[in-house]
């Protein structure tokens, strides 16, 4: 409803949300994408209730980023059909 709510009051806006892990912003590599559209208005029931661009974060846990991590992946090889970014990852590894 929120991002229905940001469409309704600036049609320009684009909006997302930091989603903590590429396993719930894609339905590759056996995920599922709770951001997809289809999710997203089924939840808030608004037809402009979706997202603009996703925003994947990637942490690295044990010194070592997750095979999928967008780190090592390409846009495409998340199945998307809106625009990606990374919004939040680790740096502090050796």
């Amino acid at each position: 409803l929120q991002v229905a709510a940001i469409h309704e009051a600036d049609p320009d806006a684009l909006v997302t949300v930091g989603i903590w892990n590429e396993q719930a912003g894609t339905d590759e590599f056996g995920y599922f994408n709770y951001f997809k559209d289809e999710c997203l208005i089924s939840a808030g029931g608004k037809q402009n209730g979706v997202l603009d661009f996703q925003q994947l974060h990637t942490y690295a846990f044990n010194g070592k980023y997750d095979t999928h991590s967008p780190i090592y992946q390409v846009r495409d090889d998340f199945g998307l059909d809106i625009p990606l970014v990374i919004g939040e990852f680790e740096n502090q590894l050796s």
